[in-house]
């Protein structure tokens, strides 16, 4: 587990560090002084789907049971990213 975190660590860094342009390297370099590092391994992970949801859990066993996939804030849909960041009503009304 703790070589799965090294590896997905340096994998963001050297994502971060690889410069296809002028204008991408501007953008990178304001990403990285104006957002703290966690804001942006959280990011990062959000974007590539690696947030621990509980559907993801299930696809990895974690979560044995369906009743469990349930969203931990509205109790109504499977948890997964796009329910939790978008369409969750707890977290939409919190969001206003």
């Amino acid at each position: 587990m703790v070589y799965l975190m090294i590896y997905v660590v340096l994998s963001y860094i050297a994502q971060l560090n690889h410069q296809q342009s002028p204008i991408g390297k501007k953008v990178n370099n304001c990403w990285i002084n104006c957002v703290p590092l966690n804001i942006c391994c959280f990011v990062w992970k959000l974007i590539r789907m690696g947030l621990p949801t509980n559907d993801e859990l299930f696809k990895r066993n974690v979560i044995v049971r369906v009743d469990e996939m349930l969203c931990i804030f509205c109790n109504n849909h499977v948890e997964i990213i796009d329910h939790l960041f978008a369409s969750c009503d707890f977290v939409v009304s919190i969001c206003k």
